[in-house]
C-alpha cells in the first residue's frame, strides 16, 4: 500500500490555513460558495412559495407570487383579505382588511390558454374609452 503524502499548500493557497477535518464542516458551509466554486457564478434566487403572510408592528401582510399562483384564485383571496372578510370581527364597512402585496406581476400565471384567447383590458368609465 502506498502511503500519501501530506498537502502542502502553495503560496496562493496559504492565505486561508488548511483544515484537514472539512469534510466534518462541509454541513456549515453556505451553498453558493459551492457554486460560486463549481460553476463561477451564484444561483438565482427564486421564490419557492407561492403565497405567505407576515406580521410587521401590528400589521398583517398577505404576500402572493404572481408567478406561482393562478390569477383567478389569487384574486379571489386578494380581494377578500382587502375586505377584512377572513377575520372574525368582520364589519361590512372594510375598514379591518390587512395589506396585500403581488410580487412577480409581469409573469402572471394563467391556466388553460387564456393568455392566448383572452384579451385582459380596463375601461376608464368614459364612454368609447378602453
Amino acid at each position: 500500500m502506498v502511503e500519501k503524502e501530506p498537502f502542502v499548500a502553495n503560496e496562493v493557497s496559504s492565505r486561508i490555513p488548511f483544515d484537514p477535518n472539512v469534510r466534518l464542516r462541509l454541513g456549515t458551509i453556505p451553498n453558493e460558495l459551492f457554486y460560486d466554486a463549481l460553476l463561477g457564478e451564484r444561483p438565482q434566487m427564486v421564490a419557492r412559495s407561492s403565497y405567505y403572510a407576515m406580521q410587521v408592528n401590528g400589521v398583517t401582510y398577505h404576500v402572493f407570487n404572481a408567478e406561482k399562483f393562478p390569477l383567478g384564485r389569487m384574486c379571489v383571496l386578494a380581494a377578500n383579505y382587502i375586505r377584512g372578510k377572513h377575520r372574525p370581527d368582520y364589519v361590512r364597512d372594510g375598514r379591518n382588511g390587512d395589506q396585500v402585496v403581488i410580487v412577480n406581476a409581469a409573469n402572471l400565471r394563467v391556466t388553460g390558454k387564456k393568455r392566448d384567447y383572452y384579451m385582459y383590458r380596463k375601461h376608464t368609465g368614459y364612454v368609447g374609452n378602453m
